[in-house]
Protein backbone atom coordinates (compact mmCIF):
# COMPACT_ATOMS: atom_id res chain seq x y z
CA UNK A 1 0.00 0.00 0.00
CA UNK A 2 1.14 3.07 -0.62
CA UNK A 3 1.87 6.24 2.05
CA UNK A 4 -0.84 8.54 1.82
CA UNK A 5 1.30 11.43 2.07
CA UNK A 6 3.00 11.62 -1.66
CA UNK A 7 -0.34 12.40 -2.37
CA UNK A 8 -0.37 15.55 -0.79
CA UNK A 9 1.36 18.64 -1.53
CA UNK A 10 0.78 22.30 -0.60
CA UNK A 11 -0.94 24.55 -3.41
CA UNK A 12 -3.48 27.40 -4.08
CA UNK A 13 -6.77 24.99 -4.06
CA UNK A 14 -7.32 21.75 -3.79
CA UNK A 15 -6.25 19.09 -6.09
CA UNK A 16 -7.13 15.68 -7.33
CA UNK A 17 -3.99 14.56 -5.21
CA UNK A 18 -5.26 16.68 -1.94
CA UNK A 19 -3.73 19.70 -1.03
CA UNK A 20 -4.33 23.03 1.21
CA UNK A 21 -7.11 25.28 1.25
CA UNK A 22 -6.97 27.86 3.36
CA UNK A 23 -4.24 26.43 5.75
CA UNK A 24 -6.15 23.35 5.85
CA UNK A 25 -4.98 19.62 4.82
CA UNK A 26 -7.34 17.62 2.35
CA UNK A 27 -7.13 14.32 1.00
CA UNK A 28 -9.50 13.10 -1.76
CA UNK A 29 -11.89 10.09 -1.08
CA UNK A 30 -9.75 6.93 -2.08
CA UNK A 31 -6.62 8.57 -0.33
CA UNK A 32 -8.71 9.45 2.82
CA UNK A 33 -10.46 5.74 2.62
CA UNK A 34 -6.79 4.48 2.49
CA UNK A 35 -5.50 6.50 5.85
CA UNK A 36 -8.89 5.53 7.94
CA UNK A 37 -8.54 2.16 6.12
CA UNK A 38 -12.00 1.53 4.97
CA UNK A 39 -13.55 1.07 1.51
CA UNK A 40 -13.82 3.87 -0.40
CA UNK A 41 -17.64 2.08 -0.49
CA UNK A 42 -18.23 2.89 3.36
CA UNK A 43 -16.26 6.48 3.48
CA UNK A 44 -19.04 7.40 1.09
CA UNK A 45 -22.13 6.17 3.06
CA UNK A 46 -20.60 7.98 5.93
CA UNK A 47 -20.58 11.54 3.71
CA UNK A 48 -24.24 10.74 2.27
CA UNK A 49 -25.09 10.40 6.21
CA UNK A 50 -23.63 13.23 7.44
CA UNK A 51 -20.75 11.65 9.89
CA UNK A 52 -18.02 13.31 8.32
CA UNK A 53 -18.29 16.44 6.57
CA UNK A 54 -16.79 16.94 2.82
CA UNK A 55 -16.09 19.94 0.19
CA UNK A 56 -16.11 19.38 -3.36
CA UNK A 57 -12.91 20.21 -5.57
CA UNK A 58 -12.54 23.58 -7.02
CA UNK A 59 -11.21 21.70 -10.27
CA UNK A 60 -13.44 18.71 -10.28
CA UNK A 61 -16.87 18.78 -8.86
CA UNK A 62 -17.42 15.31 -8.68
CA UNK A 63 -14.58 14.99 -6.91
CA UNK A 64 -14.95 14.63 -3.03
CA UNK A 65 -12.16 15.88 -0.60
CA UNK A 66 -11.94 15.54 2.94
CA UNK A 67 -10.09 17.71 5.83
CA UNK A 68 -7.36 15.98 7.57
CA UNK A 69 -8.89 17.11 10.68
CA UNK A 70 -11.87 15.28 10.18
CA UNK A 71 -10.28 12.09 9.28
CA UNK A 72 -7.99 12.02 12.18
CA UNK A 73 -11.31 12.79 14.45
CA UNK A 74 -13.36 10.45 12.88
CA UNK A 75 -9.76 7.67 13.08
CA UNK A 76 -9.52 8.21 16.82
CA UNK A 77 -13.57 7.90 17.55
CA UNK A 78 -14.50 3.77 18.98
CA UNK A 79 -15.32 1.73 16.39
CA UNK A 80 -19.09 -0.27 16.67
CA UNK A 81 -18.47 -3.85 18.18
CA UNK A 82 -20.09 -5.77 15.56
CA UNK A 83 -22.60 -8.58 17.01
CA UNK A 84 -21.19 -12.19 17.02
CA UNK A 85 -22.66 -14.73 14.91
CA UNK A 86 -25.81 -16.55 14.97
CA UNK A 87 -27.25 -17.47 18.77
Amino acid sequence: MQDWRIFTHRCDNATKEGGYVGGEEFLPLIEAARYLEISRVKLSQLAREGVIAYVTSPLDKRLKLFRMEDLDMLKRSPRPRRPKGPP
